[in-house]
């Protein structure tokens, strides 16, 4: 996985939004002012082959195989970084995404059914709960 790293990092010494870098097994890329919907940092980021809305947590990124299907990895972002920690990441062929993303999708329907869910994302400040 370092190597498919290397490359990425190789392919990004023209970026204006984003940094790369490796630390132990873990590949960083951290945003300009910790904005993922910025157009230009979006169009980066698929150069890379990774994917994550503005809003998401969970970045993922394909891995393009030879004569196989892509692999599927989902990393984590915290505080403008995302990273892909080889002992943490989640990693998985194409073929099963469809399956996922139907778990996903039955997982919310119930919850939908049985619980209150709000969709509007709280968090804990120092001065109390505030809302986005």
């Amino acid at each position: 996985m370092l190597r498919y790293y290397e490359k990425l990092i190789s392919k990004s010494s023209n970026f204006k939004n984003l940094t790369i870098y490796i630390g132990g097994e873990t590949l960083y890329i951290t945003a300009s002012n910790q904005v993922w919907s910025n157009k230009t940092t979006q169009s980066e980021l698929r150069a890379l082959g990774i994917y994550m809305q503005s809003c998401g947590v969970l970045p993922v990124m394909l891995i393009e195989r030879s004569g196989l299907n892509p692999l599927v990895l989902i990393g984590e972002e915290d505080d403008g970084t995302i990273f892909f920690k080889n002992e943490r990441c989640r990693t998985f062929d194409l073929y099963w995404a469809r399956h996922l993303i139907n778990d996903l999708e039955d997982a919310i329907s119930h919850a939908d059914k049985h619980q209150k869910i709000s969709y509007q994302r709280k968090f804990v400040t120092n001065r109390g709960t505030a809302s986005d």
